[in-house]
């Protein structure tokens, strides 16, 4: 089973609908030139399974063979920053062609942060038009003019709109709203501090470390968060879970290992049929370096994830004992019953080269489940169970072996939430997993 989708035409007066590609993976988001002689899209060809890059394709409408305008591209287009005031079903930009058709706008995301950027038509020439600490989630551009509006966030901003000129290879943009100024003038909100560091064998890396808003000089214990997908990147965004760790006394760790998005397709697809090995090893190379710099204490570490971030969370207290709490939300635990119950389990056959049945050991000695026996780092799982992306039996089984140890977990059910419960669940179900989070925490690290 392939994730394909192809472009259509439809003629307004009726009449049957014709194809206009024969993709080899997913096309979406159709963009009609002006002069209405190609149309644009998103898309891949899945040569790195679905951690090929994101990039703008053209297929002329009277038929003819599509191509990659940003073949050669070392980033994804569109926006995969993660973030917790959005759903990760977020909006979608399509391509914006400009007027004379010369050059095709979007935003683009690379290395934490999602710009705008140019292409040229047809030599696919890339410029960035936008620069500094924040991302660009989504954009419109009025047709047959320069002007452009921009839904914006960055760490201390939850979002507003900016609107602005494209002049050149620039544009001169200013804010338009302040949606929460009220809000931000009652909270104290803190600015993270970026880091950068390399694993054995690795590329350089950043990550970032979002000190305790009141903590001054004793060192505060942290939190290493780990991100989903595993094909999206922590970036410039504001993070309301990670707000209110560091307004609690945490200091929180972030970092974007390899897997990630944004820092080229080889460094997303590093991990392709791996899981566990290139990212735990960056991972604790991230915990490694924020050390180092001897602002936090080494002594009252916590990890915390959700969905592949909860993986990587069972992952990492199957194979330490260095963190003294864990918080795995929506974890997958078994590789092996995965692939049959969860509604993307089956891709997994594309990463290992075969069903779990035909190579057991291949999912078996990547799942946490295999190790648990090992574990000693008091766990809180949160689950939702209407989760069909992870569902529930993945954290029932990690809590049931847990028990059976009798070692010291947790299990939070939320009732009819589904994996999207921290970004679109009912609010006061959210208030209550953060004082969940907050509360296992507290009493592990004691925060001073």
């Amino acid at each position: 089973m392939e994730l394909i989708n192809d472009i259509w035409i439809v003629p307004s007066a009726g009449g049957e609908p014709h194809r206009i590609t024969r993709s080899a993976g997913p096309a979406t988001l159709p963009s009609w030139s002006p002069d209405g002689r190609f149309v644009a899209y998103t898309g891949h060809n899945r040569r790195s399974g679905y951690y090929t890059n994101q990039g703008i394709w053209i297929v002329p409408t009277a038929g003819g063979e599509p191509w990659e305008l940003t073949a050669g591209f070392k980033y994804p287009v569109g926006d995969f920053a993660i973030k917790d005031f959005l759903g990760f079903e977020q909006p979608d930009v399509t391509p914006h062609w400009s007027l004379d058709g010369r050059s095709i706008y979007m935003n683009v995301s690379a290395m934490g942060a999602v710009h705008l950027w140019r292409f040229s038509v047809p030599d696919g020439r890339a410029s960035q038009l936008t620069f500094g600490s924040l991302v660009i989630y989504n954009l419109n551009i009025h047709p047959g003019s320069r002007w452009i509006a921009m839904a914006v966030t960055s760490p201390t901003l939850p979002n507003d709109i900016w609107a602005g000129e494209i002049a050149g290879e620039a544009v001169h943009e200013r804010r338009l709203t302040n949606v929460n100024r009220e809000w931000l003038g009652q909270v104290a909100l803190s600015q993270p501090n970026r880091f950068t560091f390399r694993s054995r064998g690795g590329p350089e890396e950043e990550g970032w470390i979002l000190p305790p808003t009141f903590s001054k000089t004793d060192k505060p214990p942290a939190i290493l968060e780990i991100h989903g997908g595993p094909t999206v990147m922590y970036g410039y965004v504001f993070f309301f879970e990670f707000q209110l760790l560091a307004a609690n006394g945490f200091a929180v760790l972030y970092s974007n290992p390899r897997g990630s998005r944004g820092y080229g397709e080889a460094f997303a697809s590093a991990i392709r049929g791996d899981w566990g090995n290139h990212d735990y090893a960056d991972l604790m190379a991230a915990v490694d370096a924020a050390l180092s710099q001897g602002t936090l204490d080494p002594g009252r570490l916590g990890v915390a994830g959700g969905s592949y971030g909860g993986y990587m969370t069972n992952w990492i207290v199957s194979q330490t004992n260095r963190f003294k709490a864990a918080v795995s939300m929506r974890g997958i635990s078994n590789l092996y019953s995965f692939f049959g119950t969860s509604d993307s389990g089956f891709l997994h056959a594309e990463e290992y080269g075969g069903a779990p049945w035909e190579l057991p050991m291949s999912y078996l000695g990547r799942s946490p489940i295999s190790f648990v026996d090992r574990v000693q780092t008091p766990m809180l799982l949160i689950h939702s169970d209407r989760d069909f992306r992870v569902p529930i039996e993945q954290g029932e089984q990690f809590y049931t072996a847990l028990k059976f140890l009798r070692r010291k977990v947790r299990m939070v059910r939320f009732l009819s939430e589904t994996h999207e419960l921290s970004r679109e669940g009912k609010p006061w179900h959210r208030v209550i997993r953060f004082d969940h989070i907050l509360h296992w925490f507290r009493a592990h690290l004691s925060p001073k």
